[in-house]
């Protein structure tokens, strides 16, 4: 503990092997201070002069640190007048009234029960010893999670301040601190640049005295706070997440990445500290799941890096807490303070990737390297949500992954039509370096490949009533035949016969085509002889064409039985790649009458964090070569409410117990439907405006014609049968797609109908 009170600008030297000696741009100064005046509660002292006009948080800022050590390693290449002019309060210790040791002995709480940083239920004493309940519990939680990070997993105690000249104790500082809704806490480093190779800090944690500000936004655009009532679940994923910092601090606090923005503005990225601290909340209060709130910055952004960092407030490096997740559940939690350990033992950062490699190597006894461990990372990825978390094959996913969001479609590159060139350089799926794209093949049962017949022996088909006579047939393909050394005369499709002997198929078993002879037959059969005919089988190649690296490329096939749609298998592959070539190329054929879809989930993952260019992608292109048919039925019809049925319900004359609501999903101009999981909503009402029920249902397989349906059992929201009468229903289709940030779904179809029940 500190007994006195110090100044930043005693404590804290500045960066010179970090940061590159240039001087910092004015605006650069700026942000910096701005954001450690945010994060330390002095928001309201910054000047209009000064401010940002903000969009209010659609996620609280889980956590200040980044911002406090921007400030701090930045502090000499501040102007101090500047610091001056912005309000800036240089004392990093708050002055607090009151203490509490833990009862393990760990922690000094500081704490005050007066003004506004006054905690939780100040005037709450169950013990009447004078320490509110509140503290009395931020100090056993403290306690709990020294015990598992330090005793059971077993990383070092954070250095310890108890060295300064002028007293204090070895017990670790947390204040208790009005930080007005800018940060849940934060870990303040003061002495800096302390131990072996100078890289490691002595800190103490500030935290929230009442988390009362904190909230998100529901669908309905409404606040939701999240903590009022039960601010000691934000204390423990706090305490959990800010102590984890400490720990860092100890073994190497310049574990981060220097990225150049230009004009002498740079970003220190701390993504590793970000994601591993949040995965520290998960491991010790698995029950809490604050980190849910943040998990869409990740999925719906998959070609984002892992590198990115934007801010201390940006939520992707908080999101992205599933990589260490995944690690730990595929090699063991070890793994995460193993990399830790290695990062402090190669001096100061950036050795993240470097440390997964060797730790994932050495954890899976060599069988498996960084590059193949985050191609399946993204193929865990891809099963999550409340739909692919249960078709996920074996050993596949996330423990949780039913609860995380899904990737939404247009995350996804959806192809279904064909012949599809893509080519790489105008590709807008194209993943950043240590990031996925998803690439999913559908509707690939419209793709044929003709074939041709050999002749040699005798068979008989009937055409115009007419008996014709071929020779013994084999339908090959055009190598098949050559192999086969039949004489093929000519070659045409099932739309241009002429007088030449023409046998050409376009069509997979059971479906119709046009065999042509001298004498003109031009009338339509049914390939029905499978004994003959058991090699017709449309084919679809498959060609990628991706970017250099240093390391090999990741890739998932992810396939999706016609048969069994919710059955997946997966093959994977470590795609080389050849220096200094612009497009590698993998190639592949595969049946596409067997599967539903066919999904390709590329990883251009690597150690070299040089590879990432902030908004900068890498290359990915891909080729199919083979046709498709579309249905011209089917093209471009818009949303809408078909009708309900049956319509009037009269009870004793229906087969079931539920009025059926239809509703046709828009289809495009190639025939497919728009949607992948569009939702259905229904509210029931009387004439007389008197509210019943809602049905509401997701539609996850779409009728190929694009409708959908969902039931009303006639009952109400308490379960009790209607009367006969007439209803009046509110209808709605809404989009598969959820707004990124406001996470609604757009309607695109609403209707009013009258249903009538007689019973």
């Amino acid at each position: 503990m500190r007994k006195f009170v110090l100044t930043i600008m005693i404590l804290l030297p500045g960066l010179p092997l970090l940061v590159p000696a240039e001087e910092l741009s004015r605006e650069a100064q700026i942000n910096i201070i701005r954001n450690y005046m945010r994060v330390t509660g002095q928001r309201q002292k910054i000047p209009v002069a000064f401010a940002l006009q903000e969009e209010e948080p659609l996620v609280p800022v889980k956590c200040g640190t980044a911002a406090m050590l921007d400030f701090v390693q930045n502090r000499d290449k501040i102007d101090r007048a500047l610091m001056m002019s912005l309000g800036a309060e240089l004392f990093v210790r708050p002055n607090l009234d009151l203490v509490y040791d833990s009862p393990g002995g760990y922690f000094k709480i500081h704490y005050t029960k007066t003004g506004p940083d006054s905690v939780y239920r100040a005037s709450v004493d169950s013990d009447f010893d004078g320490v509110p309940n509140y503290v009395e519990s931020v100090a056993l939680i403290a306690d709990s999670v020294y015990n598992h990070i330090i005793n059971i997993l077993g990383y070092p105690e954070p250095p310890s301040d108890g060295f300064y000249n002028g007293g204090g104790d070895d017990k670790y500082d947390i204040y208790l601190k009005n930080l007005d809704g800018q940060a849940y806490g934060l870990d303040y480093p003061d002495s800096t640049y302390i131990g072996p190779g100078l890289r490691q800090a002595t800190s103490f944690i500030v935290m929230d005295n009442d988390y009362y500000e904190f909230y998100v936004w529901d669908e309905y655009n409404n606040r939701v706070y999240l903590y009022r009532n039960r601010p000691l679940d934000a204390i423990r994923v706090t305490m959990a997440h800010e102590f984890f910092h400490a720990v860092q601090f100890g073994i190497d606090f310049l574990e981060s990445e220097l990225e150049p923005l230009g004009n002498n503005v740079y970003i220190t990225k701390r993504y590793w500290m970000e994601m591993s601290a949040v995965w520290m909340e998960e491991e010790i209060y698995d029950n809490i799941n604050d980190y849910y709130y943040y998990l869409p910055y990740f999925f719906y952004f998959p070609m984002t890096s892992l590198q990115q960092f934007n801010s201390y407030s940006d939520p992707h490096p908080y999101a992205s807490v599933v990589f260490p997740i995944f690690l730990s559940e595929t090699y063991g939690r070890d793994i995460i303070r193993d990399i830790w350990l290695r990062c402090g033992e190669l001096g100061r950062g950036p050795h993240f990737f470097i440390a997964a490699q060797e730790k994932i190597d050495s954890a899976s006894e060599g069988a498996a390297s960084y590059a193949s461990a985050f191609r399946d990372f993204a193929l865990w990825n891809y099963f999550t949500g409340p739909t692919r978390a249960y078709q996920a094959p074996a050993g596949i996913g996330y423990p949780e992954r039913a609860n995380y969001p899904a990737i939404p479609a247009d995350s996804i590159d959806d192809q279904s039509v064909y012949p599809a060139f893509v080519y790489s350089k105008s590709n807008p799926y194209r993943p950043e370096h240590n990031a996925a794209v998803y690439l999913r093949f559908t509707e690939t049962r419209t793709i044929h490949k003709k074939y041709w017949v050999c002749n040699e022996g005798s068979w008989e088909i009937t055409c115009r009533d007419t008996s014709v006579i071929l020779s013994d047939t084999i339908v090959c393909d055009s190598v098949d035949c050559a192999a086969f050394g039949c004489n093929i005369f000519r070659q045409c499709d099932s739309l241009a016969c002429d007088s030449f002997y023409c046998d050409t198929i376009m069509a997979p078993l059971d479906t119709t085509i046009t065999i042509c002879t001298q004498a003109r037959c031009t009338d339509s059969t049914k390939v029905t002889r499978y004994d003959v005919y058991d090699k017709v089988d449309s084919t679809m190649l498959i060609s990628l064409g991706y970017d250099s690296l240093s390391q090999p490329w990741g890739l998932s096939v992810v396939y999706q039985l016609d048969e069994y749609p919710d059955s997946f298998f997966v093959v994977s592959y470590l795609m080389t790649t050849a220096p200094n070539r612009l497009n590698n190329f993998f190639y592949e054929t595969y049946l596409p009458d067997k599967y539903r879809s066919i999904t390709f989930i590329a990883t251009p993952a690597s150690t070299d964090i040089l590879r990432y260019k902030p908004r900068e992608t890498m290359l990915f292109g891909y080729w199919v070569p083979e046709e498709g048919e579309l249905d011209s039925s089917l093209i471009d019809i818009p949303a809408a409410v078909l009708y309900s049925y049956p319509n009037p319900a009269v009870i004793s004359e229906m087969t079931t117990d539920s009025i059926i609501f239809r509703f046709q999903v828009p289809t495009d101009s190639t025939s497919f439907t728009t949607e992948v999981n569009p939702k259905m909503v229904v509210d029931i009402y009387t004439i007389a405006g008197e509210y019943i029920k809602t049905v509401e249902k997701i539609v996850y397989e779409i009728d190929r014609l694009g409708i959908a349906e969902v039931g009303w059992d006639m009952t109400t929201a308490n379960g009790r049968q209607v009367a006969s009468g007439v209803y009046l229903a509110y209808a709605r289709l809404f989009s598969d797609r959820l707004h990124t940030y406001s996470q609604k779904r757009s309607i695109l179809a609403e209707d009013k109908v009258k249903v009538a029940i007689i019973r």
